[in-house]
């Protein structure tokens, strides 16, 4: 388990290499998959909650319960590892699902590291030095697009070019399912209103 949590740092350091040996010498780990998950949630709610207002100003509204946020993530994690999955299936993609859920996951690192250390720091700062709390997490989100652009490439065995449009056409997959769901849903509903109609007039 150690050396699995200890890998995650090679591939933030190597990122090729790392995801190479990740899906060829089946370095991965599902667990590792879940956990960084869940450590994105709490670190991505520590920061939205306790980052110090005179660094980032919010409204009240914007605030959000920790279980909306957490159902955000694996619902935005899922729609881009089916989606991508979908589109790379038609392009002759090398990754499993799996593969390219350790990819996206693994990739979230910089800012399991960064989003509460920066937290934390913003309560030291003062307005005039938020810039130094904005590129901190900025570079943290900056190198997770990295890693998860390199790993996709890598998952798949796609040059530059193609790793590209496929990220674009995910991002179409995405807002096709998403449309897919809502109409079903909506479907869905109407049915059961109907039968419900249909069933109170044959009682009445």
């Amino acid at each position: 388990m150690l050396a699995a949590l200890k890998y995650q740092f090679y591939i933030l350091i190597r990122p090729i290499d790392g995801f190479y040996r990740l899906k060829f010498e089946k370095r991965g780990r599902n667990f590792i998959t879940v956990l960084n998950l869940f450590l994105f949630w709490v670190s991505y709610s520590f920061m939205e909650y306790y980052v110090n207002f005179t660094v980032v100003v919010r409204p009240p509204a914007h605030f959000r319960n920790s279980l909306v946020n957490l159902l955000g993530i694996v619902v935005i994690f899922l729609l881009f590892c089916v989606g991508n999955w979908a589109i790379t299936t038609l392009m002759n993609g090398e990754g499993k699902f799996s593969e390219i859920c350790m990819a996206v996951s693994y990739s979230l690192l910089p800012m399991l590291l960064v989003f509460i250390p920066a937290t934390l720091l913003s309560h030291l700062l003062t307005t005039n030095e938020a810039a130094f709390y904005t590129i901190l997490v900025g570079t943290s989100i900056f190198w997770f697009a990295v890693l998860m652009f390199l790993g996709i490439l890598v998952m798949h065995d796609y040059t530059v070019f193609k790793t590209i449009l496929t990220f674009f056409l995910t991002v179409l997959a995405m807002l096709i399912i998403i449309f897919l769901i809502l109409l079903v849903t909506t479907l869905a509903g109407q049915l059961w209103v109907f039968l419900r109609s249909v069933y109170t007039e044959i009682v009445f």
